[in-house]
């Protein structure tokens, strides 16, 4: 069985509502990533990250603090070659107005703000994309 084929019942989460932060009026309108609160904790959607993922510290600061699961995938912050070191994976579902989608969330074993990724964005509705023809 792969890691995206988790279903264990132990790494399962509870649902955490999203709040959505106003954005600082000097922000660059366009940027890749607004900011939410994820069950009181400072989140970043970020369009350019292609998964989930919080520090262990704030992991351990979790209400339910769901059981992590060993995950043999290798993730890379931006423009580097050395893997951050996780400690492991939990399956959790995310809602926000009525949207709710089910989602992997890595654990770094240090050093990391908690990042939705992209699809986590999409999924609930937090973020659009816009293509125009010329």
């Amino acid at each position: 069985m792969g890691d995206d084929d988790m279903d264990n019942d132990e790494s399962e989460g509870t649902v955490h509502i999203i709040q959505m932060v106003d954005p600082n009026p000097g922000c660059i309108q366009h940027a890749p990533q607004c900011q939410a609160i994820v069950d009181r904790t400072m989140a970043f959607i970020h369009t350019g990250t292609s998964i989930n993922i919080l520090s262990l510290s704030m992991h351990k600061g979790i209400a339910f603090s769901p059981a992590l699961c060993p995950t043999t995938n290798r993730v890379y912050a931006y423009g580097t070659s050395t893997c951050l070191p996780l400690a492991g994976v939990f399956n959790t579902t995310i809602s926000h107005q009525g949207q709710a989608t089910k989602m992997k969330v890595y654990v770094a074993e240090r050093g990391a703000d908690m990042l939705l990724g992209c699809h986590t964005g999409k999924r609930l509705h937090l973020v659009h994309f816009t293509f125009g023809v010329c």
